[in-house]
Order: structure tokens, then C-alpha cells, then sequence
């Protein structure tokens, strides 16, 4: 058997909580999902153990009878709760194989991070046989998702026919459905991964071309077994080693060694409704660029998460003989790490990686030795996992000579940070997980690792014990806990982001510049740096800025010369749109000095307001000027830098529930630099000053219906052009026609300024905020992803404005009539179509509806309504503002879009239009006081589904209709 042959195969266990991962023999497994809360690393310098519980392996099964090199396969997987899933092959009874599955209860056993748990694995239930087979099962393997569903699938060998076979297992145990095949007649090297949306993908060699299959909807539906096939490579060129990761959004990759071993190779696909694309033309090389003789490379594996980072790990042989040369003591573990799985795959192994020189290429991490030449020991097999936050963990088994024991061996990698931005990777744990017999003539040896968001990990391993029918195995598991590096000797409230030291500090912009090189002195705490004469210094890091991104510092001016300025940049050529000037006599850069909090030497830059970067593109140095190119007499001082983010958010009422938002952007280049946003969670209100249009990113769509209100109280401390509030769904384009401009001295948007008109709580009154209530749903209609605020002035930044209790809601209006002697509510709908003009009022208490505005409206009626020669109808009707029609009617669906006269009494208005019912001039109108009795059944006759109100006023939308104490019977 070659190397290529025994190279482990992965098993995955899918979902954001609960993964696993399982290889084949020879194959080591860490699938390790971290916990932001981690066991603190001892800051010794030297690399911990991980937590393990307990000290030493419990037995899975300790005899799963004679099992050879190649024709094995456990794996193991930990739930959300801690509770973890045991999966093994056992051959202990001549000429079977059976496949077994044992629940252990890891839920009990406390704190996965607490030192002192006890928990020695113990079991829940007995163990449940899931295959017997008279043909050779090998490969076996577990996935689950967060529902505790499980999926186990294995190779089954019966003469020339070797498919993969899947069997799904419900969460309280029970099978579902029978066996699913779905590799080809010859499924060499199977693996597969499973995602939170039921996706799942396999892929296989055949003849050492890969291909695969992709199940759109699998999970734990009995009608779905099969899938849509797929071919992994562009080209039909040899490969092994075949990985696979998923991604929860049906987005997964395919990384392989080609047959010669030059080369590892990746290719991304996405599962959609119509098949299986490729999103690589090609498959994509990240080793050798050519073909180098002196390296060769093999075993890789890869994991991707939810944040679009990719981990790839793998072999590689550093040979000065030949391609077989395995005893040469040259072997490394190597991880590179990759952003932008989504888009274009971008390098971000960041400082952990070794300089590109040959063979290193530029983003290897070497994680069993320090520089290109590898490390003594047979060191291989290695497996990788990566958490939501971008660590990971790599694990491997080393063998330093036949017939000695072979190691298992697991790293973590924490995210490294300097200056506040991600720059690559520190190792915080590496420690011997479990270690086997003597590796004499070929026992089954396999790993597999599996961890949750609660810090548990668990860990599976087999060993080979050699007796006279020959190499018997045993399955043990470990519990254990991963941590992050710490140093709790030290803690620092809001820490500096830059700390200075003389070598870190060099100059910028040239000699030209850099006229002072030697006009530095740093604090001895490095927090503090003082310039002197004509310098301009920089500090290499990485920097992303953010929307969010605030930078702070302390800044002393001694001696004021011609530029003082703090920025980013990507190189060491001059960039004074990226460069705040505080101080100095000289026109040059962005120009922040209002920006010193009063009373303070403290500065505060909204950094991301003026330019942003990104993770894959991101700021590579820190810049601070002190220039004074005519006298060198310049002093002045940074200190206390901190870059960090600053998220506002707000509460905002939706139908009676208060909803939490972030407030960020909105309308692009109309959000000038520069301007602050105040919340004040105490009295519920959103403070904006400056040219600022805000939006606030509501957590689910808006929907706008026809009865839908915008309320709010305004209040604006200082006027400018434009004072707004509405709705939208693109980020960058602003929407006048989705927009109430409420104050300002622009005629831009929806005009809401009348505010007597929209009949809100104004009482004229400077010092008390106007309570608007807008109907929104009047002027339009729709789903929403944004609440807009704009605070605008182009001419002056001293422009300020307070939005407080914005709420959300729609509007019920059911008033009372009487109807044929039965009291009963009914709904208030719009009439008229364009008639119902916006803004209109409408206030409903009991038998009294109140219209205000231009307002068009029906009562739907309970059932058809009969209009008779006897039919009655008598209300009370008042104005206090007579516009132009006031009256009652009656439509049907056919004419409930229409201003229809020929159906409705005019009881008041300056127009002629309708049945006038202005006077009892008419023998069947009687009107007493403010009651009318309008004989209907004299005027028409005929079936009705709606009443109609009416309150029309097109000149100024000032009319008021109100109507109450409705009955309509037959006298």
C-alpha cells in the first residue's frame, strides 16, 4: 500500500456547534470549534497542555478484534450539551464486520474548562450495533448537526463493488430511512460534509480522478437518496488525498496532492437548485508554482468557516534523494490560511508565516519546525479545523522509527493582534493527546477530534497490540479543554493599541522627510512618544479601519511647528488624504483640530467616517508627523493611542416590542466627516450633529401596510437644510420619495414640516419636543431593511437634531355602527383611490370617527347591505373645519375605488358634489341639530358591501369630518 493510500480520510461533523472530523488509518483529526471564553495559557513561554480530563484514555472498546494497516476507520463527535458520539468498526468476531455506536454523557460532567471536572466517559446506554456485514467495512465516519441528528457512513467492500453507504439516525436514536449509496461502483479515499441547511456533499477517486456528489436537501427526508453528480477536477490529471469542507451556505471546497506530489490543489464549488457550479475555472495551486524536485507534498485537509476563512494543512517532504525517501527526517507539518472564501481567496497567514523563500512560499506556517528545512521525525497525516473567529487547530502523529511508538499530537493557533488588527496567528497549546503501541507490522491506527462552542473537546484514537493471530486493536477516547493565550499577570483597563519601542520606530517618507532621524524619545512604558525637530515616524503593523474605527490619543503640543499629524498608510510614500492634522501652521491633511475634547489633551478621530479598510487589503503602518522643515524647533507628543470599534445602537418599538439596532451609514458621500451620534438610552433618543445621514439596520424587514404609523418626538437644537426620518432598502442611494422631512430649510423629500396639518402633540412650545405621527403607510407602501435619519447641512457642521421614542405600529380602526338593530365594529378601510390623499387623520372612540386632513374612507360592512324604499340612515355629524366635501355614501367592491357620487349625501363643503344633504330642503332629509335622517331607499335602491365617510379638502388638507352614533335600519 502506498502513502498516498494510507493517507486518513476526513469525516466532518457539520454544523456551526457540533463538528468531526475522522480519518482513515494513519490519520490524526483535531475538529475544534473554540469558545471566546478560554482556560488562561500561562505566560511562562512555554506551550501548555491542553486541560485534559482524564489524565489518561478511558476504553471506547478494548478489543475490536484483528484489524490491519488501511482497513479501519473511528471517528467521534461532541453535541452542543457536551455529550459526545463514539463511532468504531469492530472485526473481533471472525469473518463479521460490524459497526458500533456509543453515546457518552459529557452533559454531566461539568465545565469543559474547569480544572477539576471528573468525567472518565460515561456511557449513555449501551452500545447499538448499526451494521453487520459478512463483506469488509472500512472508513467508517459520523456528521451531525445542531439538532443532534446524526449521519454515519462507511465503505463497503463486496468484490469489485466498494460504494459509500450513509445511514441517518434521528436525535433520540432511531434510524431513518434504510442505507443511502451514493459514491460510485469504486469509492476510493471517501469523504464527505454536511451543513446546517441539510446540504451535503461526498467526493471519491476513481482510477485517481476525483469526483463527487451534492444532496441540495438530505437531511433526514426518507424519499431523498440521490443526489447531483459533479467532476472535482478540470483537468484528468492524478490526484489523492481528497478533502472536502461546507460551508452553511452551500458553498464548499475540494482540496487534493497531485499524483506526483509537486503540487496541492484546491477548487470551490456552490450547491444550487440546478446543480453543482464551479466557481473556480480551475483548480488553483498553493504550493510549488513549478515543479521543484527537492520537495514533494502530500495528505492535506481543510476547513472553512461561516467568516469566509479557509485552513489548509498538509505534508511536506523536504527530499535531496528521491521521492521516496521517507526515512530522511525532513517532514513538516505546514497550515496556510486564506480570507475571502466567498469572493477571491486572499493569503492571511499574516507574521506566523515564513518569509517566501524556496521552499517556503510566502503564507506556510510551520507548525512541527521553524524554518524551511523541516523537522526530525516522520511527522504527517495532518488534519485541521477553524472556529467562526478564524483560530484553529492542526493536528498529526509523529513516528520516529519503525517499531517505535507512534504520537498524536495536537496545536492550537489564537488569532494574533497588534495595534488592534488581526496580523496573523501565535501557537498557544501543543501537547501528546494519546500515544500508541509499538508501530511494528501494520495495526490499525486512527485519531479523530471533535469539539463545541462550550469548550469541550473530545478526542478518539486506536492503538495495535500485537498477538499471536496477530495485530488486535483497541478504541480509546480523552476529554479535554482548548485555550487561548493569556497573560493574567497583567491586566490593563483599555490597553494602548501601539506600544513603541526604539526599533519599531523608524522613519517615513525618506530621508527628504525624515529630517531628524534621532528626534525620538519614547516613555519607558512605550505608551508615550515625543517628537522633536523635523521627523516623521512610522510603526509597521496591520490596520483595518471600519465604519466603527475610532482612534484616541493623547497629544501634547510644546513647541507648535508646521504639521502635527497622526495616520495610515500602505507604503512610505507621503498620503496626506489619510493623515489628521491636530496641529501646526501648515494647510496639509485632514484638518481635525475641533476634534481635542475640551479641557482635555485627548483627541478623538472617527477615523472610519473619513476611509476605510479591509482584512484582506488592510493599512500596513502607523504614521506620526511632527514637521517643521524651517526651524527644527518642533516638539510634541503621542501618547495612550487606542484604535477600536464604536458600534451605536438604538431601541426602536415595532408593533409593541422593543427592537435593538445598529445605527451605521447611510446615502454614501452624502454622510459627511465630520459627525457624532449621541444615544441616551434613558430617555430612548438618537442625537445627530453634523452633515450626518444615519440608518438604523433594523434585525428583520419592515413591512409598510396601508394602516402602518411612524411616531417619533423632534427636536432640533440647531436648524438646517434638511431634518428627515423614513424607510429604505439600498445603503448608499437615498430615497427622497421614502423620506419625511419634518424641519429645514431644503425642499427635498416627503414634506412632513406642517405639523398641525399631520395632527401631532405640538404646542408651539420651543423648549418640548413635537410628538409626530406620521401615517406611512398613506404615501406609500412596501418591505423595509431601514429606518433613515438625516441631520443635513452642507454649509455648517453645527447643525443638531434629537429623534426620541420612534415607534413602529398598525393602526386598528374598528369603529361601532348599528346595523339592523345590532351594535357591531367594523373596519375602516381607504376609498376613493386617489381621492385618500396623504396625510390624512383618522381617530376612532366607540361610535365616533374622527377624519382630519384629505381623507377618503369606508366602513366594510358585515356582509352585503340592502338598500330598500324603506331603508334609513341616520349619524351625527360636526366640523370645526369646513373644506370642501363632507359626506356619507354607500359603495360595492366595484365602486369602492371610485369617487362615486351618484351614491353619496353631501352634508357640508364649498363644492358641488353628490346628493346635497347640506338642508332638509329635501323631504326625506331631516336634520336636527347635528343629526341626520337621510330616507337612502328614496334616492337608490341596491345590494352594498361598504359605507362610505368623506372629508375632502385638496387646497390645504385642513378639513376635519367627524361622524358618530351611525344606525341604518328599515323604518
Amino acid at each position: 500500500m502506498s502513502l498516498h493510500q494510507i493517507a486518513s480520510l476526513v469525516r466532518r461533523m457539520a454544523g456551526r456547534t457540533a463538528q468531526s472530523k475522522r480519518r482513515r488509518t494513519e490519520g490524526i483529526l483535531p475538529q475544534v470549534d473554540f469558545l471566546e471564553r478560554r482556560e488562561v495559557m500561562d505566560a511562562s513561554g512555554d506551550f501548555p497542555a491542553p486541560i485534559a480530563d482524564p489524565n489518561d484514555p478511558f476504553a471506547v472498546e478494548d478489543s475490536a478484534g484483528i484489524q490491519s494497516l488501511g482497513f479501519t476507520g473511528d471517528a467521534i463527535t461532541v453535541l452542543d450539551n457536551g455529550d459526545y458520539v463514539a463511532v468504531w468498526i469492530d472485526e473481533s468476531t471472525p469473518g463479521e464486520y460490524s459497526i458500533y455506536l456509543q453515546r457518552y454523557e459529557g452533559a454531566r460532567a461539568g465545565d469543559p474548562l474547569d480544572p477539576l471536572r471528573t468525567d472518565s466517559g460515561t456511557p449513555d446506554g449501551a452500545p447499538v450495533l448499526l451494521k453487520t456485514s459478512q463483506f469488509q467495512i472500512d472508513t467508517v465516519q459520523v456528521q451531525s448537526n445542531v439538532a443532534g441528528q446524526l449521519v454515519v457512513g462507511w465503505r463497503e467492500v463486496n468484490g469489485g463493488q466498494m460504494p459509500l453507504r450513509m445511514q441517518r439516525i434521528d436525535d433520540d436514536g432511531s434510524m431513518i430511512g434504510g442505507e443511502v449509496v451514493v459514491g460510485y461502483q469504486i469509492a476510493n479515499e471517501p469523504t464527505f460534509d454536511l451543513n446546517d441547511a441539510g446540504q451535503i456533499v461526498a467526493v471519491w477517486s476513481q482510477n485517481n480522478v476525483v469526483s463527487g456528489v451534492a444532496f441540495d436537501t438530505f437531511y433526514f427526508d426518507e424519499t431523498t437518496t440521490t443526489g447531483m453528480s459533479f467532476a472535482v477536477q478540470a483537468s484528468q490529471s492524478s490526484a489523492v488525498g481528497q478533502e472536502v469542507a461546507l460551508d452553511n451556505s452551500g458553498r464548499f471546497i475540494v482540496a487534493w496532492a497531485t499524483g506526483n506530489g509537486y503540487q496541492v490543489q484546491y477548487r470551490r464549488f456552490d450547491i444550487t437548485t440546478g446543480g453543482v457550479a464551479a466557481v473556480d475555472a480551475q483548480e488553483i495551486a498553493i504550493t510549488n508554482p513549478s515543479s521543484y524536485n527537492i520537495v514533494r507534498y502530500f495528505s492535506p485537509d481543510v476547513a472553512v468557516n461561516d467568516a469566509g476563512e479557509v485552513a489548509i494543512t498538509y505534508t511536506r517532504r523536504v527530499t535531496s534523494t528521491s521521492y521516496y525517501a521517507a526515512r530522511d527526517n525532513r517532514e513538516e507539518i505546514v497550515v496556510q490560511v486564506f480570507s475571502g472564501f466567498g469572493g477571491t481567496m486572499t493569503p492571511a497567514s499574516g507574521t506566523a508565516a515564513l518569509p517566501a523563500t524556496l521552499p517556503s512560499f510566502g503564507n506556510e506556517i510551520m507548525v512541527t519546525g521553524s524554518d524551511v528545512n523541516g523537522s526530525a521525525g516522520r511527522q504527517r497525516f495532518a488534519r485541521i479545523d477553524i472556529d467562526s473567529a478564524g483560530n484553529f487547530a492542526v493536528g498529526y502523529q509523529e513516528s520516529l522509527s519503525t517499531g517505535a511508538q507512534v504520537s498524536f499530537y495536537l496545536a492550537q493557533y489564537a488569532k494574533e493582534f497588534f495595534n488592534g488588527a488581526w496580523v496573523g496567528y501565535t501557537k498557544a497549546a501543543s501537547d501528546v493527546v494519546g500515544v500508541s503501541d509499538d508501530y511494528e507490522s501494520g495495526a490499525a491506527l486512527d485519531f479523530s477530534l471533535s469539539m463545541n462552542d462550550r469548550g469541550d473537546i473530545v478526542t478518539l484514537f486506536t492503538t495495535g497490540v500485537e498477538t499471536p493471530g496477530g495485530d488486535e486493536v483497541d478504541v480509546y477516547a480523552r476529554r479535554l479543554g482548548f485555550q487561548l493565550p493569556q497573560d493574567p499577570d497583567n491586566p490593563t483597563e483599555d490597553p494602548p493599541s501601539v506600544i513603541f519601542t526604539e526599533e519599531e520606530v523608524i522613519g517615513y517618507g525618506g530621508g527628504q522627510q525624515d529630517q531628524t532621524p534621532d528626534g525620538l524619545a519614547i516613555s519607558e512604558d512605550g505608551a508615550k512618544l515625543t517628537l522633536t525637530g523635523n521627523a516623521w515616524k512610522q510603526v509597521l503593523g496591520t490596520f483595518v479601519i471600519t465604519e466603527f474605527t475610532i482612534l484616541e490619543f493623547d497629544f501634547d503640543l510644546i513647541s507648535e511647528g508646521e504639521i502635527h499629524a497622526i495616520g495610515f498608510d500602505v507604503d512610505d510614500d507621503l498620503a496626506p488624504n489619510t493623515m489628521f492634522r491636530v496641529a501646526g501652521t501648515q494647510d496639509w491633511g485632514i484638518d481635525v483640530r475641533s476634534l481635542v475634547v475640551p479641557g482635555t489633551s485627548k483627541v478623538r478621530i472617527p477615523v472610519g467616517q473619513f476611509y476605510t479598510s479591509t482584512t484582506e487589503d488592510p493599512f500596513t503602518r502607523i504614521v506620526l508627523i511632527n514637521d517643521d522643515d524651517a526651524n527644527f524647533a518642533a516638539e510634541s507628543s503621542f501618547s495612550n493611542i487606542r484604535l477600536f470599534e464604536e458600534i451605536p445602537t438604538t431601541t426602536v418599538n415595532i408593533g409593541g416590542a422593543d427592537v435593538t439596532a445598529n445605527i451605521s451609514s447611510y446615502g454614501g458621500a452624502q454622510d459627511h466627516a465630520i459627525n457624532t451620534v449621541t444615544i441616551d438610552s434613558e430617555t430612548n433618543s438618537i442625537t445627530v450633529e453634523g452633515n450626518s445621514w444615519k440608518k438604523i439596520d433594523l434585525p428583520e424587514d419592515i413591512v409598510i401596510s396601508a394602516n402602518t404609523i411612524l411616531q417619533f418626538e423632534f427636536d432640533a437644537e440647531t436648524l438646517g437644510e434638511i431634518h428627515a426620518i423614513g424607510f429604505a432598502n439600498d445603503p448608499l442611494n437615498i430615497s427622497p420619495s421614502q423620506t419625511f422631512r419634518v424641519a429645514g430649510s431644503q425642499n427635498w423629500g416627503i414634506d412632513a414640516t406642517d405639523v398641525d396639518q399631520l395632527l401631532v402633540d405640538h404646542d408651539n412650545d420651543p423648549l418640548t419636543p413635537d410628538v409626530f405621527q406620521i401615517p406611512v403607510g398613506q404615501f406609500y407602501t412596501g418591505s423595509f431593511d431601514f429606518l433613515t435619519i438625516v441631520n443635513d447641512d452642507d454649509v455648517s457642521d453645527a447643525v443638531k437634531a434629537t429623534f426620541r421614542n420612534i415607534k413602529i405600529f398598525d393602526a386598528t380602526h374598528t369603529p361601532t355602527i348599528t346595523l339592523g338593530g345590532v351594535s357591531s365594529e367594523v373596519e375602516l378601510i381607504s376609498f376613493g383611490g386617489s381621492q385618500d390623499k396623504a396625510p390624512s387623520y383618522v381617530g376612532i372612540d366607540g361610535d365616533t370617527i374622527r377624519i382630519e386632513g384629505n381623507g377618503w374612507k369606508a366602513l366594510a360592512l358585515d356582509g352585503v347591505v340592502e338598500i330598500t324604499s324603506t331603508t334609513v340612515i341616520s349619524f351625527t355629524f360636526e366640523s370645526d373645519s369646513i373644506g370642501e366635501i363632507h359626506g356619507i355614501g354607500f359603495a360595492t367592491a366595484a365602486t369602492l375605488g371610485t369617487a362615486d357620487a351618484s351614491h353619496s349625501f353631501r352634508t357640508a363643503g364649498s363644492q358641488n358634489w353628490g346628493i346635497n344633504a347640506t338642508s332638509d330642503l329635501s323631504p326625506y332629509i331631516s336634520i336636527v341639530g347635528n343629526t341626520w335622517t337621510i330616507e337612502v331607499g328614496k334616492f337608490f335602491t341596491g345590494s352594498f358591501d361598504y359605507l362610505t365617510l368623506i372629508c375632502d379638502d385638496d387646497a390645504d388638507g385642513y378639513a376635519v369630518s367627524q361622524f358618530s352614533n351611525i344606525t341604518i335600519s328599515d323604518s
